[in-house]
């Protein structure tokens, strides 16, 4: 059912105006493949992703292994699939935990001026001075070099940035007409917040959240890369291209390919689906 607007026009609903994103639609299916291959892992995997075979290593992609094996003789499907699983789950954990600390903070900030309200934001104005992988590097390294660390780093560094948007988003709304007249009738400044200048805000923070998953998904592989993230013999893409790369020159081209493909086609399925997200979401594009 179309809802009207103030015009008297029939308007979309926002899953109608999203189906009609053609590039979101593709992200969102490659989304929901990696999903459901990662879900499939727990369950089944053509061949053990951890067992070593000597006797099968560096095989190329053949009938009985999809994508070949690697130089331990692993099925670099198996492995792929567990990958998936694994890269997925850091990531959607990384995120929430920028995005369960992150908003309550500009929220907090940008609704309560004061010391603290500034003290917040220049602490986070602080830690997005530096690079984001060099501070995920470092705060990884400082707690350990594991997967917990990894998805903690990513979540940590991944703050500020909901942060200060959901502070730019409050002040926006604050100053809307309709809330300085609840102010004028005495609601209380707490229900305020909670009723009607959050629920004004989810917008950009559903569209920051898709866009950060792939970012947080492509900085833990990077980690992984660099010996920091998870650790083997846990199948990780980032992890599995940096095994391969001592082959390029040798022609086993297959152990790099299918992890940096996958790699590249979830990040670029979230920045699709998020950029889809915004223009369904935002009733002024028509």
């Amino acid at each position: 059912m179309k809802k009207q607007d103030n015009t008297g026009f029939d308007r979309p609903t926002v899953l109608q105006r999203l189906m009609k994103q053609r590039m979101a639609l593709v992200g969102g299916i490659c989304i929901l493949a990696w999903l459901a291959v990662g879900l499939l892992s727990f369950v089944y995997t053509p061949y053990s992703p951890v067992e070593v075979s000597m006797s099968d290593k560096l095989l190329a992609p053949c009938a009985a292994h999809l994508m070949g094996t690697d130089n331990f003789g692993r099925d670099i499907l198996s492995r792929m699939m567990c990958g998936a699983r694994i890269s997925l789950l850091l990531g959607f954990v990384a995120v929430s935990i920028s995005l369960c600390i992150g908003v309550p903070l500009g929220a907090f900030s940008g609704y309560y001026k004061g010391k603290l309200s500034s003290l917040i934001m220049r602490v986070m104005d602080s830690l997005q001075a530096f690079p984001m992988l060099i501070l995920v590097m470092s705060i990884s390294v400082a707690l350990g070099r594991n997967s917990f660390s990894a998805m903690l780093a990513v979540g940590i560094a991944g703050i500020p940035n909901f942060a200060r948007l959901m502070y730019a988003q409050t002040l926006s709304v604050k100053q809307s007409p309709f809330i300085e007249g609840e102010y004028a009738i005495g609601l209380p400044r707490k229900d305020i917040l909670r009723r009607h200048i959050l629920p004004n805000c989810i917008t950009p923070i559903l569209v920051r959240l898709s866009l950060s998953l792939g970012s947080a998904i492509l900085t833990i592989s990077s980690l992984s890369f660099l010996g920091i993230g998870v650790q083997p013999p846990t199948p990780e893409w980032g992890y599995m291209i940096s095994e391969a790369r001592g082959y390029i020159l040798t022609g086993e081209w297959w152990m790099i390919f299918f992890p940096g493909l996958a790699i590249a086609s979830l990040v670029l399925s979230f920045n699709l689906f998020g950029d889809g997200l915004r223009d369904a979401l935002d009733y002024r594009i028509q």
